[in-house]
């Protein structure tokens, strides 16, 4: 099932808004429409939406290319789109905590090689 929730940046508050029981997988685009009206309502009562965050499932990989978001190996990591309610805003994407932790432990028990630019850790 997919679980909708809004959450505060400044302020720590959280409401689950929508659920969809979906079973094994669910279409990407269906959800992708789903998430900008839930922006474009929520930003009519100016609640202002600047991050999607999920899980790094098959289907939420989905979603991230239709935003146009790139992340991989061999990439240059695109985080953020153009906000579907201002073009002057942008909406960011990132991976929840949880499934960042479990990735970088499956790569450290795997001795996967981790590799970050020279820019980044100067």
């Amino acid at each position: 099932g997919l679980v909708f929730m809004l959450g505060g940046v400044s302020t720590r508050w959280k409401q689950t808004i929508a659920y969809h029981l979906t079973g094994g997988s669910f279409h990407a685009k269906t959800v992708r429409d789903f998430i900008i009206e839930i922006i474009k309502a929520c930003e009519a009562i100016s609640l202002k939406i600047d991050v999607v965050v999920t899980d790094m499932g098959g289907g939420n990989q989905g979603l991230w290319k239709l935003f146009g978001i790139v992340v991989g190996k061999h990439s240059k990591p695109k985080t953020s789109c153009p906000h579907p309610c201002d073009k002057t805003r942008k909406l960011h994407f990132m991976a929840d905590v949880p499934h960042l932790f479990k990735n970088l432990r499956n790569h450290l028990t795997k001795d996967h090689k981790i590799c970050v630019p020279e820019e980044v850790v100067k």
